[in-house]
């Protein structure tokens, strides 16, 4: 499950390796799954891919919609979160059906999204399979993520900011944030809601093939500890399309971001 340094035509580009001790959680905590995640730089892919070179030698790595997607974009954030969170997404997938890491199969996959915002994939014509592969994106701060897996999934990466105090009671109730700190007693009140807005975020994607739920119709039930920064979050979705609904994700910290995966049973 590790992901390889690479680097392609016009544009070096590193995944960088998740901490060796969330990539194992993960993998404890979802043993029967089969799901790949990638993560990319946006700092270094802006520094080594200039604006005007993505949008002339992109063809090698972009599909003629993504390129016309992407010269959408006037400002350079969105720019290269967008850029980012698409080419992490293709390596997920080319490593989950054990593509070939070369410009040519980069320049097949093309993401897309439904109305909805859920990201999907259009198969190579290349390498056809009928693996099922579901997609799920993210960013934030300097990274760009994604997941590729067999089944509904989701993803998220949150910078750690004062701001998700402020707006605290609009995703967490009194229980989960002393869930939260049971779990976590080692870091602080920000981080912790960090890490429950990630998770929170994760089960959502996971959920959004239906109505996505709101965020305090996902209930934090129970934590159990993984690691010292890494713990597994069980919830109760209570909405219209989930009632009553079980899930888990796990959540972990990386630098100062927040991490969160969600894999749901089909």
């Amino acid at each position: 499950m590790k992901l390889q340094d690479f680097s392609l035509p016009s544009i070096p580009l590193n995944t960088l390796r998740f901490s060796e001790s969330i990539m194992e959680d993960w993998c404890r905590l979802f043993p029967s799954h089969h799901f790949s995640p990638a993560i990319i730089d946006l700092h270094q892919l802006q520094r080594d891919w200039p604006r005007t070179a993505v949008i002339t030698e992109s063809a090698g790595l972009l599909t003629y919609w993504e390129r016309e997607k992407i010269s959408s974009f006037k400002r350079d954030k969105r720019f290269y979160e967008w850029l980012g969170g698409r080419l992490a997404a293709k390596l997920a997938v080319m490593r989950q059906l054990g593509l070939d890491h070369t410009p040519s199969t980069l320049s097949e996959l093309e993401i897309r999204n439904s109305e909805s915002g859920r990201p999907w994939l259009s198969a190579p014509k290349t390498a056809p399979t009928t693996e099922p592969v579901e997609i799920s994106i993210s960013h934030s701060g300097r990274y760009g993520l994604a997941v590729a897996a067999g089944c509904p999934c989701g993803i998220d990466i949150q910078e750690d900011r004062d701001s998700l105090t402020r707006v605290r009671d609009h995703f967490c109730e009194d229980a989960e944030e002393a869930i939260m700190a049971d779990l976590f007693p080692a870091i602080d009140t920000q981080l912790r809601l960090n890490l429950l807005w990630a998770a929170k975020e994760a089960v959502k994607k996971a959920l959004s093939s239906t109505k996505m739920p709101a965020f305090l119709d996902i209930e934090l039930l129970s934590s159990s500890s993984a690691a010292n920064t890494t713990g597994s979050l069980k919830f109760s979705i209570y909405s219209n399309s989930h009632n009553g609904q079980l899930v888990s994700a796990l959540c972990g910290l990386k630098e100062t971001y927040g991490l969160a995966l969600c894999l749901i049973d089909k």
